[in-house]
């Protein structure tokens, strides 16, 4: 693998395993869901901790697991959440819309639920090609970029939820339901 291939397949892997934290970062914009740079941080790591494991698994045993399997339960985790995220919003309605905080314990559990993808991607990416190179550039660029992505969603959506005067809280719901349906395709 060229340094040429291995720039190129980090950009296309970092891309496709963004696309979830811009979208999830732009439901808690519009939901008033303040998230901390030390919890966007640890949300990070966590899923490019995971996406690193996945890349060394999918290297030496990555033949071994269906990707039928990981995308469909990538599919049902992320469709459970939105539906989730939905009755959750539809319950708060009747309530004053006041600016929350992810907790760290919701921290955690959506940085699992995000880096399931990035298992998924993880496999695929890392069955036979491989290089220790390769796990380090797309870790070391993923985590400086979700980061960073995250922040961009989260602020594209606060602004929007601002300009629109409206409660768009079920944006967050129907983004984790794109997510799903986006990752049946990837």
């Amino acid at each position: 693998m060229t340094l040429f291939d291995i720039i190129l397949s980090s950009f296309v892997l970092i891309l496709l395993v963004s696309v979830d934290i811009f979208v999830v970062g732009f439901s808690y914009g519009t939901s008033r869901i303040r998230v901390s740079w030390k919890t966007i941080t640890l949300i990070s790591f966590i899923g490019n901790l995971i996406l690193a494991a996945a890349l060394l698994l999918g290297y030496f045993v990555g033949f071994y697991f269906s990707e039928d399997a990981i995308s469909w339960t990538v599919f049902s985790l992320f469709m459970l959440a939105g539906l989730l995220k939905l009755a959750d919003w539809m319950s708060s309605r009747k309530t004053e819309k006041k600016t929350q905080s992810i907790s760290i314990r919701d921290a955690i559990v959506l940085a699992v639920i995000l880096s399931i993808d990035g298992l998924a991607i993880g496999f695929a990416s890392g069955i036979g090609t491989t290089t220790l190179i390769f796990i380090v550039v797309i870790t070391t660029l993923s985590f400086i970029g979700d980061i960073l992505i995250f922040k961009a969603g989260h602020s594209l959506g606060a602004t929007l939820e601002r300009k629109a005067r409206r409660d768009l809280g079920w944006l967050n719901g129907v983004a984790f339901m794109m997510i799903a349906v986006i990752s049946l395709f990837l």
